[in-house]
This record gives C-alpha cells, structure tokens and sequence, in this order.
C-alpha cells in the first residue's frame, strides 16, 4: 500500500457531497481525488497549448453527461 498524508481543505458546502457521488461513496472520495490530480498533472504537464486541458475536460464531462442520460434512458425502457 502506499504511503498515505491527511490533507485538510475548505471547500463550499455543496463540494463534498458532489465529490462523494463522483467517487461512489464517501469512503471513495481520498482514491478519487488522488487518481483526478494525478490524471490532471499529466496532462498540465503534457499539454503543449493553454487551454488544451480544459478543451479535454469540457468533453469528458459532456461524455460523461451522456452516459448518465442514456443509463436513465435504458433504465426507462427496461421498466416498459
């Protein structure tokens, strides 16, 4: 297992239950972070032009947005 550090942050009220729900659970959320800055470094990182990774992060959360709307879709038809 890797080494592990407490972190304490303040965030708006609404944040750590958004966060809980991304992750799948509030025992989640420490994994979920963790994967996201590392994904999000890389791609600072890696990203030649400004503005690229915000390009890429605006069209996963759109992807992302789509999968939800078709789950609840299918969800409807498999209830019909």
């Amino acid at each position: 297992m890797e080494e592990s550090t407490r972190l304490s942050v303040h965030v708006p009220a609404d944040v750590p239950a958004k966060l809980a729900e991304l992750a799948g659970g509030v025992k989640k959320m420490g994994s979920y972070l963790t994967t996201l800055i590392r994904q999000a470094h890389a791609g600072q990182v890696d990203v030649g032009a400004p503005g690229d990774l915000d390009l890429l992060t605006a069209g996963f959360k759109h992807l992302s947005a789509k999968v939800k709307e078709l789950e609840a879709r299918l969800q409807q038809v498999e209830r019909a």
